[in-house]
């Protein structure tokens, strides 16, 4: 008995076939990236949320201080507990990228010895920024470590005084006197915003140069996802004023508005595309604002360049209560 043959697939109909699979693809594809952007905009604004009941929660304690913005993130890491990830926005690209960062507080004290250039004996100059730009570039650097190279500006040399900073991981940083080249100015590497010297008379004079020495310091976590509004501390903390901005989607740890003594200026951080990088969720920053609530917004609402009255009241609790 002959049973009858099965008909295979013909290569028109194949070509139907895939045709139609390549169509629903098509379709798909974006429509699910476009959930998962939507997901990751939802889990950055939850981050926030996390960090604005930490801010409260440390706030509200018997015998607070002031919070120190420039290490908000190790402040607020006991009122976290587990939820430490909150400091990752998901959608930023590589917020793993180089070697820890040290507090923006860090500086450098320049001190000038008697008699030189008529200025008065064992006196204090003016600081240094402890970050790659007009005080110091930036050499030597590796996966971990990199020096820097700073000049006082008394000549231009870029090697007045030398320090490396070497991420040791779990949020240290181990800072290290290297070297100096100058035979008129000693310095001091200080925290601004604490007042502590961490390594003293660097340089000559007064018996005490001795290269090599280090100093431990915890570091604000890598590159930031969000930055603390610098007004949060001292003696302007943010209660629950209604409508001001306690942090945001940023690239730096704190964020400096307009009332500030050095407001912030957005075109350092704007990509190739000449967009903002920090503005990830489809063109656009979330906000967590003082009073709890989230926003995504449009960044140059929030601008502190942006000379608009409203812009204050965004930023500094002193102005938007006086409203």
């Amino acid at each position: 008995m002959r049973h009858p043959s099965r008909r295979a697939f013909t290569l028109v109909e194949l070509l139907i076939v895939l045709t139609v699979i390549a169509l629903l693809l098509a379709v798909l594809v974006p429509f699910v990236s476009k959930v998962f952007v939507i997901f990751r905009k939802v889990q950055c604004a939850d981050n926030l949320r996390h960090i604005n009941v930490a801010y409260h929660t440390r706030q509200s304690g018997e015998g607070a201080g002031p919070l120190n913005v420039w290490n908000w993130q190790i402040e607020l890491a006991a009122y976290l507990g587990s939820e430490i990830q909150v400091y990752r926005c998901p959608e930023d690209p590589d917020p793993n990228a180089g070697p820890a960062k040290p507090p923006p507080s860090l500086e450098v004290e320049v001190w000038t010895h008697a008699g030189f250039r008529e200025v008065p004996p064992d006196s204090h100059a003016w600081n240094m920024v402890c970050e790659e730009g007009e005080w110091a570039r930036k050499k030597n650097v590796t996966e971990n470590s990199y020096e820097l190279w700073m000049e006082d500006k008394w000549n231009d040399t870029w090697n007045d005084l030398i320090l490396r900073f070497t991420d040791l991981g779990r949020g240290r940083t181990e800072i290290k006197y290297v070297d100096n080249h100058t035979g008129s100015n000693w310095y001091h590497l200080i925290d601004v915003s604490t007042g502590e010297i961490l390594i003293e008379q660097m340089g000559w004079p007064h018996g005490r140069d001795q290269k090599g020495r280090t100093v431990i310091i915890e570091t604000c976590d890598r590159n930031a996802c969000y930055g603390m509004n610098s007004l949060a501390g001292g003696d302007r903390s943010m209660g629950s004023v209604s409508g001001v901005v306690l942090a945001l989607d940023y690239e730096i740890i704190v964020a400096r508005g307009p009332t500030d003594d050095l407001p912030d200026d957005w075109r350092d951080f704007l990509g190739e595309d000449l967009k903002l990088t920090f503005a990830r969720h489809f063109g656009k920053c979330n906000v967590v604002y003082a009073d709890g609530a989230v926003v995504l917004v449009d960044p140059e609402t929030l601008d502190p360049a942006n000379p608009a009255f409203v812009v204050e009241k965004l930023w500094d609790p002193l102005v938007a209560g006086a409203r």
